[in-house]
């Protein structure tokens, strides 16, 4: 491929074939020549394909194909409010779903954009299209969703994301790479999908190009799905599709908008709003107080999390009785906002207490967000790179075989489970000064054991 490295058109190949099964012939490269002068129009063949088309510019990205996407569907949006001159919510919503979606939609899992600007850019269309339906100039692009009853287009293309995950793991569609894609069962946490590994060699833009594939971030949309969802099988899609579609119309739609963005206390991911959701039913607060600057996200420069009232009131209160000064220091606040800080805990009448009764431990600086990740970062390692079969064979070997050990098992079992059933009702102050990291890393080694003593070594049939 010329203009490009052959590290890079490796990396691109990898990124292609991340994308799920798509008609190779409909997949146009943009490439450039050395010689070519920036600006210059480009030499690639997209200027001569008629029909659908998925453009793959040089760099990796879909930049290319995004811009001519949104085109298109401008285009043809504004055309229909030239031709017809009903603006009644039934018409519009049936002329948008008819002629501008499908532009929208097409072939979405595989290059769904992660930069914010470009899923902006992409909002904004269907956003200026619902602003002349009758009855809904006032409100804001959020409630016109809500008004209308239908998805953001970054919500679509995640729902499109999580139907092919779906569907690969039932093995109705062929896997977008070779065996990168399995199902993982657990009786507690039920059927996940495994997401695909990032090259730890790879240039940082690749891995960025990488993670955003639908063989990284699919999977990782599926397993923030219910439990109940997750675990729909033998059956058609359309019935998986009736109850993702009745969970995602609990889940918050706020799709990054310029001028609404302030107002998000997360992103608008599937995976971040239901976490959001969880932690609002643990704590009982969904009150946003601060944004904060995360200490753990590598990788992701500038992410910023959201302390809730409960939170706070639980920072300060014992076990340990955080004062507001050491609240300013250990959550990353400026000056001005530790004013705020200081105004919101004397208006909600949270005592001010003094840093002698103060107990600091490595988990003080944490928010229960991050206390919550660490904990299932843990178990994700743990999972892949523990070698359980292994342990699982010395353990049942040196206990006597499988036939003897499995009564043994079953009693472990019960064991361990009501043991993690009593701490996880239980705000004890371990608890409370680990942010929640202490049930969920018992619960997660618990899990861990289980796996270790209740796995059974497949019966091969003798050929």
């Amino acid at each position: 491929m010329a203009g490009v490295e052959e590290d890079d058109g490796e990396i691109l190949q990898e990124i292609l074939s991340c994308g799920g099964p798509v008609n190779e012939e409909e997949i146009v490269h943009i490439i450039q020549d050395d010689s070519q002068a920036p600006g210059e129009a480009s030499s690639g063949r997209h200027t001569e394909e008629q029909g659908n088309s998925v453009y793959l510019s040089d760099d990796g990205s879909f930049s290319h194909h995004i811009t001519e996407t949104m085109r298109k569907a401008r285009g043809m949006a504004g055309w229909l409010m030239r031709t017809f001159a009903s603006r009644e919510p039934e018409a519009m919503l049936t002329l948008w779903k008819a002629l501008v979606q499908p532009l929208l939609d097409y072939c979405s899992q595989l290059w769904s954009p992660h930069k914010k600007a470009d899923i902006q850019r992409l909002e904004a269309v269907q956003r200026s299209f619902t602003k002349h339906i009758r009855g809904l100039h006032d409100l804001n692009y959020w409630d016109c969703l809500k008004t209308l009853g239908i998805h953001s287009q970054q919500r679509r293309r995640a729902r499109y994301r999580a139907i092919s995950i779906w569907k690969v793991l039932e093995r109705q569609v062929p896997e977008p790479t070779s065996s990168a894609l399995q199902a993982h069962f657990n009786e507690r946490t039920g059927r996940k999908g495994s997401r695909r590994t990032l090259p730890s060699k790879a240039p940082g833009r690749c891995k960025t190009l990488l993670a955003a594939s639908l063989a990284h971030e699919g999977p990782k949309i599926f397993n923030s799905l219910p439990k109940n969802v997750r675990n729909i099988t033998g059956c058609s899609v359309n019935t998986f599709k009736y109850g993702l579609d009745k969970i995602l119309r609990t889940v918050p739609d706020e799709p990054p908008v310029p001028g609404y963005t302030v107002k998000c206390r997360t992103s608008n991911t599937i995976p971040d709003q239901v976490a959001l959701l969880n932690r609002d039913a643990r704590t009982g607060s969904s009150e946003l107080v601060f944004w904060v600057p995360a200490l753990l996200a590598v990788g992701r420069e500038g992410q910023k999390l959201t302390v809730t009232q409960g939170e706070l009131q639980r920072r300060v209160s014992p076990p340990e009785c955080l004062s507001q000064t050491l609240l300013l220091s250990l959550l990353r606040l400026s000056k001005e906002k530790g004013k705020e800080l200081r105004e919101t805990l004397n208006k909600n009448g949270i005592q001010k207490l003094t840093s002698k009764s103060a107990v600091i431990s490595s988990f003080t600086k944490l928010t229960e967000t991050e206390a919550a990740q660490l904990a299932e970062d843990y178990f994700y390692l743990a999972s892949k790179n523990l070698q359980l079969r292994d342990i699982s064979r010395e353990v049942v070997g040196a206990r006597g075989g499988s036939d003897n050990f499995e009564q043994q098992a079953n009693m472990i079992k019960g064991v361990l489970e009501h043991i993690v059933r009593e701490v996880e009702v239980r705000d004890t102050p371990l608890t409370l000064m680990t942010h929640g990291f202490s049930p969920l890393i018992l619960r997660a080694v618990v899990d861990i054991i289980i796996e270790i003593i209740t796995f059974k070594e497949p019966n091969i049939a003798a050929s």
